[in-house]
């Protein structure tokens, strides 16, 4: 399975400022967009995202 890494956006309604790009998950489309979801509603991307840095490093906890 393949999940395209976070793009940023400018901040929704729901106060997230991230997507991921719908990927082609087979049976677990359902299941992925649903994690996605729940982690950009944890999650808000930061500027050190902009700047190519290890994913890992670019969340800050919401």
């Amino acid at each position: 399975m393949r999940v395209s890494l976070p793009t940023a956006h400018l901040i929704d309604a729901e106060e997230r400022n991230w997507d991921m790009k719908e990927e082609d998950h087979c049976r677990h489309d359902q299941y992925v967009r649903q994690v996605i979801e729940e982690a950009r509603r944890e999650f808000f991307l930061s500027d050190a995202a902009d700047r190519d840095e290890i994913i890992g490093d670019s969340f800050a906890h919401g």
